[in-house]
């Protein structure tokens, strides 16, 4: 049975017109959603100051964020530091002050509405949202000529179509961006050599879409 929400956090997001379902309990603690999270500081009118840098590496970031609200100012830091408490998976791309400045933020409004302390955001770290996660469904790839690898079509425009519908398929059903990644690099040659750059360009966005989807 789910565990009840905290009634002093019910009453705080019911004032600005969010129910239970914005947050989640994480082993005995409550998550709100960063988006939620977002919605609050739009809805209350919260002002932020200019951020302060306080580290700026290529692989890590952390911002100090003050914000007000109705008189009373706050402020936090927000960290990211690549493999360390920030987790990018297969190709996807890293953007390390982008996410210390979503945690900054995320604390700064828990702070201001009077969370702080009884709630964290979903971005204060990975584990949170991997932990409000349906564990991913195996799914083994199919026996072809070579891993991963399908068959060159024969030249018509028909076995062109049954490839990308096959490629599409395998790259839809994969788990991970990573996955996604691994078919599109083995079949890159094949694809490459369809004279239509719009039919391989219509290949990419739908690859593109994907990784997205599962990053």
């Amino acid at each position: 049975m789910a565990k009840k929400l905290d009634k002093e956090i019910g009453e705080v997001l019911s004032k600005y017109g969010f129910g239970p379902e914005s947050c989640w309990d994480c082993h005995g603690t409550w998550v709100v959603y960063h988006k939620v999270l977002e919605r609050i500081a739009a809805k209350s009118g919260i002002v932020y100051l200019e951020p302060k840098v306080l580290v700026s590496e290529p692989r890590a970031a952390v911002l100090l964020v003050t914000g007000e609200l109705d008189g009373k100012s706050e402020w936090s830091t927000g960290e990211a530091v690549i493999d360390l408490n920030y987790k990018v998976s297969g190709r996807q791309a890293g953007y390390p002050f982008a996410m210390a400045e979503k945690r900054a933020k995320d604390r700064v409004i828990l702070k201001l509405i009077g969370l702080h302390g009884l709630a964290y955001s979903e971005e204060e770290a990975d584990e949170f949202r991997q932990a409000n996660q349906p564990p991913p469904k195996e799914v083994k790839p199919p026996q072809t000529e070579q891993p991963y690898m399908l068959r060159k079509p024969v030249g018509s425009e028909e076995s062109w179509t049954e490839y990308a519908r096959a490629l599409c398929e395998f790259m839809k059903n994969s788990v991970t961006s990573e996955e996604v990644a691994t078919w599109w690099d083995l079949n890159l040659p094949t694809i490459e050599s369809n004279p239509s750059t719009s039919w391989q360009g219509k290949l990419e966005d739908y690859k593109n879409k994907q990784m997205e989807k599962k990053g």
